[in-house]
């Protein structure tokens, strides 16, 4: 007999998907007035129901671990609560909500049951992740306003129904879980004709499942949340590199203790100096004697405060003379809201500031 480890994850979900399948099939398959089985007989189908339930549930969270796709991931639960239900098809969707704060329904697991090639071109579309249902007037829109479960063994009947598009195959019976995390709805699962229906003990049964997805969800969100922090932070890279290499900005970066730990090559290149000779405090060597006090002044009071900042002084260019500065000064904060330093970004204001002294003297 293999080892565990020695058996692919393929392997086991068709195997357990195998189980699920005949498991379901002999429960279809039993006569309105057959006998009900003895105490040990009902105790021995209870234990091999929830062993075949934990067989299937190890399978999506083995592929989560390993890095699959959440569509697979999805398809395959699907599949085994079809089958462990008898049921023909089904679905698990998001719930989200709009710019209102409407609710609404992303697929993220559905059966095909595509009837033509219309449709065919709408499963492939839901399939995907990509489609949404925001007209809850439908039993599973009863599951996400009151978010509790639905059982309607006669949806024709019903008055929560929606309809069926025209082709679609015929809803007989409809079982509608709602997925709840921390107390809020996630999510929900969506299961159709069961040969015998649903009830009330397929609920319980199923609720080692219905958390195994709602977890699936919160996983997929995460990974989302990562997905999004990690493209704005290439975006921020790619944008910092630009006004980086911009050969008219004059950009520095400090540390939360307010020393100094980098300037770009436009600004050693404006100052005339090495990189060791500005880190640190040495970067003051180079501003004006008369315009020191009000810089370190506004500097320190910003820094002390975590608050950004602007102010003007003069600062020796490589020719020896002196030049007017705007330097506007941001705080930064690490992922966890920690301050960890300022970046600032220079300009040369000299003409404006020529300008300026130009109209001052002549108002004087």
């Amino acid at each position: 007999m293999p080892s565990p480890s020695s058996v692919s994850p393929s392997a086991l979900a068709e195997h357990a998907a195998g189980e699920a399948r005949g498991c379901a099939a002999g429960e279809a398959g039993a006569e309105p007035g057959a006998e009900l089985p003895s105490g040990d007989a009902a105790l021995a189908r209870t234990v091999r129901r929830q062993a075949q339930i934990l067989s299937v549930l190890t399978t999506p969270q083995r592929r989560l671990l390993v890095g699959e796709t959440s569509g697979d991931t999805f398809a395959l639960m699907l599949e085994q609560l079809v089958a462990l239900t008898a049921s023909e098809y089904g679905f698990i969707s998001e719930v989200l909500h709009d710019a209102v704060g409407e609710p609404f329904l992303r697929m993220h697991g559905l059966s095909d049951i595509s009837w033509s090639d219309e449709s065919r071109k709408v499963f492939e579309g839901m399939r995907s992740g990509g489609f949404e249902f925001h007209n809850l007037d439908s039993l599973f829109g009863a599951v996400v306003r009151t978010r509790a479960p639905v059982i309607s063994n006669q949806p024709g009947l019903d008055p929560r129904r929606g309809g069926v598009p025209s082709g679609h195959p015929p809803l007989r019976a409809f079982l509608g879980l709602p997925l709840l995390h921390g107390g809020q709805l996630i999510g929900m699962i969506g299961l159709a004709n069961a040969p015998r229906g649903y009830d009330e003990p397929v609920l319980a049964e199923l609720e080692p499942m219905a958390a195994t997805c709602a977890s699936m969800i919160i996983a997929l969100r995460v990974e989302q949340e990562r997905n999004a922090a990690q493209l704005a932070l290439q975006e921020s890279e790619r944008h910092y590199r630009t006004l980086a290499n911009s050969k008219s900005a004059l950009i520095w970066t400090a540390g939360a203790d307010g020393q100094c730990t980098y300037f770009n090559e436009p600004w050693l290149q404006f100052t005339g100096r090495r990189l060791e000779q500005e880190l640190g405090d040495g970067w003051m060597e180079g501003v004006h004697p008369e315009d020191r006090a009000h810089c370190l002044g506004t500097y320190e009071h910003a820094l002390g405060r975590r608050e950004a900042f602007r102010m003007e002084y003069r600062l020796r260019h490589a020719d020896g003379g002196y030049r007017w500065i705007s330097d506007e000064g941001n705080p930064r904060f690490d992922g966890a809201g920690n301050f960890i330093g300022y970046i600032g970004f220079c300009s040369d204001v000299s003409e404006r500031k020529r300008i300026e002294l130009a109209l001052d003297a002549l108002a004087a």
